[in-house]
């Protein structure tokens, strides 16, 4: 199977659309890479990022997002999540690509299991990246403290009070939610700020996610943030803060490569 990958969750888990968006949002899958095991990131609910689990997870959407990849789909993890093997366009598997730049370790199979021959091809590609320090083997002191990310979730913060600090400034972040077509989520950088942005000068319909896991939009709502999606989604962006609205909400506006 072929698709597009659309957002990149962690080290070893992303989201892959189809690409023919021609009658609409196309389906998708949420696809954790089999055979290899990635740090893992932190929450808003308290638990701290791992050791280099941005690293990773960085390392794989500068390789991924936006890309046209094949996949293999080996087994069920959960009713939305699924494992398996993905490659790029000239071949190259994710997971060795993960494993010989160091930003993943091989899972190790229980021992009742006979350990097959990919297994042990994995591990010899962890173990040359561990023998050249490279990723998150490194013994630089202090790197794996550093990489640990202090993030600033929305909502633990007053919005409101960076816009004196950040007004009209162009900001680096990375869009990490689109809520809406006007309703972005960004993590500003370096300073790992979440915050919700409401695009200057225009609104988009809404989408409510109800308490049974699914939506309620409004007309033309769910294109809307797909075509906001597909576009933007995990992409490096320039954000210039402009103003507050009345219930104190940031406006302002992202910018990427092909401009506003």
């Amino acid at each position: 199977m072929q698709g597009i990958v659309k957002a990149v969750l962690s080290g070893d888990s992303l989201v892959i659309m189809g690409a023919d968006a021609s009658k609409g949002p196309p389906p998708e899958k949420l696809l954790t890479l089999s055979g290899i095991l990635a740090p893992r990131l932190g929450n808003r609910g308290g638990t701290p990022d791992q050791p280099f689990s941005w690293a990773a997870r960085e390392f794989l959407r500068q390789q991924t997002i936006g890309k046209r990849v094949s996949f293999v789909i080996e087994g069920q993890l959960a009713a939305n999540r699924e494992f398996g093997s993905v490659f790029l366009e000239d071949g190259t598997s994710l997971a060795t690509l993960l494993l010989s730049s160091g930003w993943a370790r091989v899972k190790t199979p229980p021992a009742t299991e006979p350990r097959s021959a990919e297994f042990e091809e994995l591990a010899e590609v962890s173990r040359r990246a561990e023998e050249a320090k490279l990723g998150m083997f490194t013994q630089v002191e202090g790197a794996a403290a550093a990489s640990i990310r202090q993030v600033q979730w929305g909502g633990t913060f007053d919005h409101a009070a960076l816009l004196p600090q950040f007004k009209n400034q162009l900001q680096s972040g990375i869009i990490e939610q689109v809520v809406s077509g006007s309703t972005l989520r960004i993590l500003l950088l370096p300073g790992f700020h979440q915050i919700t942005l409401m695009l200057s000068g225009i609104a988009c319909g809404g989408i409510k996610r109800l308490e049974d896991g699914t939506e309620e939009a409004a007309p033309f709502a769910r294109e809307a943030r797909f075509f906001v999606e597909s576009r933007l989604l995990n992409r490096d962006v320039q954000v210039k803060l402009e103003g507050v609205d009345k219930n104190g909400s940031l406006l302002g506006t992202a910018m990427q490569s092909q401009g506003n």
